[in-house]
């Protein structure tokens, strides 16, 4: 989770959404770029490996307690909330899946940022006389007279950086992630594919990047390059079940390995 929001922080808004099937404009979320700092608590984010990975590309500022909102007030006292809950967080049980849960948060967060009150953080300054006293007009203010100190990114980078690495396997006519197929035009015309068939073996393995919460969309590392490959459908279908999480993935293969087992018992069974 901490790596995927240092993701959705490192790219483009418009780029981010997509990957969800959501459509926005640039003016809707044009904020973009990483924090000069990190800072976070003890929890999964403190991570050793992660502390190690990240520090390369921005320091790690300040460790505080888990569950301690006291310790980073001035983070915490920007959250919604409605009640005090004291000690580990509780949970919720969702009729949503993981995509549609994450599309209605996104969508949540634009009109929270078009529609909250912040009249408190407005400068007595000429030029903030006139602007709207929500964050996205707050921030894009601001951000036209260069107060902006967000460390820039490219999108190949961040892949690289925060996505989860995996070893994916490269068949005669596709790329697969437990038994979804992937591939575009551009991977195509690379001939990765004449190659492998040309060889004397049938699936290669090849390195990727996922993003865990929604794999609709893959990142294949070939010669030094990035290709973002797309999930297909293999007979004609709703292109919006392949927006998909990982352990949803990663379940569904597991539960068609359990059927594939039966059925060849039933197999040998019908032919008795």
């Amino acid at each position: 989770a901490y790596r995927m929001m240092l993701f959705c922080m490192a790219v483009p808004k418009v780029y981010f959404c997509k990957l969800f099937g959501l459509k926005i404009g640039p003016e809707d979320w044009p904020s973009q770029g990483l924090p000069s700092s990190y800072i976070t608590d003890r929890g999964p984010g403190a991570a050793l490996k992660l502390i190690e990975k990240f520090d390369d590309e921005f320091p790690i500022r300040e460790l505080t307690l888990a569950y301690s909102g006291q310790s980073k007030a001035t983070v915490e006292s920007t959250n919604p909330r409605k009640r005090k809950i004291e000690g580990r967080p509780g949970y919720y049980k969702s009729k949503f899946t993981p995509i549609k849960l994450a599309r209605k948060l996104i969508s949540e967060f634009i009109k929270r940022n078009r529609t909250r009150w912040i009249e408190s953080k407005i400068e007595a300054i000429p030029e903030m006389a006139f602007v709207s006293p929500d964050p996205l007009s707050f921030w894009n203010a601001y951000n036209a007279r260069g107060r902006n100190d967000a460390q820039m990114m490219s999108v190949d980078d961040a892949v690289r950086t925060f996505l989860t690495p995996k070893k994916l396997s490269l068949k005669e006519d596709a790329v697969y992630l437990a038994g979804q197929r992937f591939n575009s035009d551009k991977f195509k015309a690379t001939g990765i594919f004449q190659k492998l068939k040309r060889s004397t073996v049938n699936v290669m393995e090849i390195n990727g990047y996922v993003l865990d919460l929604c794999v609709r969309h893959l990142w294949v590392e070939l010669d030094g390059q990035l290709h973002q490959l797309d999930a297909q459908l293999k007979v004609g279908g709703d292109a919006d079940d392949l927006y998909v999480s990982l352990s949803e993935r990663e379940q569904f293969a597991e539960a068609r390995a359990e059927m594939n087992s039966a059925f060849r018992q039933h197999q040998r069974a019908a032919s008795a």
